[in-house]
């Protein structure tokens, strides 16, 4: 990753191209975050932008989210090459699915401990996906100590099979190998996406596999933050918030 940078000291990205790969996160920077992830909701306008950059693209568009892919289809039913779990789903642009592996007995137990945490505390959102848990605190900030402590308690039984990664409000306990960035090397080997130039668009810590990834590749990333934070990203150019991406996509129409 570069320096600490805020947002205001990155510029904003140039005109989308119709020669891009372009891979887009999805909540956060296509759907606003919601209290639960079953709340997120889309612009009516977001299906028919994508669309129009997917034509313009030749179909190199991809969504690349933590969600499973029933929940980005639901938030954004373009049912075209997308990677859900943060690539343990995905979906070529031919339609072909790979398959997922299976969750060990070590995050079953951590998902069971996880959903009692859940029952005992309002506000708490455990979204068990199989493959991937995670816990939301977005609702109950001040269990953020609890929550992290109960996790961490099973940190020994899941490595190295299994990582932590923290986002907005909530941790998820996910394979190793399961990063945007290797949903993006991936579909860089597919149609259509071989040959062209990688575009990553992200807004969470979960986003910056992807950054790094497309970077690797000659690329450009976009953080997506409409706060005056700072912390450490790869991305090299900035984008306020969902209303500006959509904006920024828009410029194709």
């Amino acid at each position: 990753m570069s320096g600490s940078l805020k947002p205001a000291s990155l510029p904003a990205p140039p005109q989308v191209s119709p020669s891009w790969a372009l891979f887009l996160d999805v909540d956060g920077t296509l759907v606003d975050l919601a209290d639960t992830p079953d709340k997120a909701a889309p612009r009516p306008v977001l299906l028919p932008v994508l669309k129009n950059v997917r034509d313009l693209l030749g179909g190199a568009l991809a969504l690349v989210s933590g969600r499973p892919l029933s929940g980005v289809d639901r938030l954004a039913p373009l049912c075209g090459p997308a990677a859900g779990m943060h690539g343990l789903e995905h979906r070529r642009a031919d339609g072909v699915m790979m398959d997922i592996a299976p969750p060990t007995p070590a995050l079953r137990d951590l998902a069971d401990d996880l959903r009692t945490f859940e029952a005992r505390h309002p506000g708490i959102i455990c979204e068990d996906k199989g493959p991937t848990v995670t816990l939301h605190y977005r609702m109950a900030p001040e269990l953020e100590s609890a929550a992290r402590d109960l996790i961490y308690a099973h940190r020994l039984k899941l490595e190295p099979e299994y990582k932590l990664q923290e986002g907005k409000m909530m941790i998820e306990i996910k394979p190793v190998a399961a990063t945007k960035g290797q949903a993006v090397d991936l579909f860089m080997q597919e149609p259509p996406f071989i040959g062209r130039q990688p575009v990553f668009v992200g807004d969470d810590l979960t986003d910056e596999d992807g950054f790094a990834a497309v970077n690797r590749l000659g690329g450009l990333s976009v953080w997506v933050s409409d706060a005056p934070e700072s912390r450490e990203t790869a991305a090299q150019f900035h984008l306020g918030g969902v209303d500006d991406v959509i904006a920024w996509l828009d410029q194709l129409s």
